[in-house]
């Protein structure tokens, strides 16, 4: 699946829909305190292709839930629907 950004317009028109005209007002209520007054300290972008390798690597370590018990929810079993 590509990943293609909302244009300006396309935000526009979604906020304008909404009856807000800037992302901002949509956090109004969040305490000021709560609010992270700062950029992120993200690692430099992946090139999509190391990208997807990295996340193989990282879900490598984790366990598989189908072959290990699990005792979250006290009593976990298949559900279908």
């Amino acid at each position: 699946m590509r990943y293609i950004p909302h244009t300006k317009l396309d935000r526009s028109a979604m906020l304008a829909e909404i009856g807000v005209s800037d992302v901002s007002q949509l956090f109004h209520t969040v305490p000021q305190q709560l609010k992270l007054m700062r950029d992120l300290d993200l690692p430099e972008p992946l090139p999509e292709c190391q990208l997807k390798s990295h996340l193989e690597q990282l879900s490598a370590a984790n366990s598989d839930a189908t072959l290990v018990s699990s005792f979250a929810g006290a009593g976990i079993y298949n559900h279908y629907s």
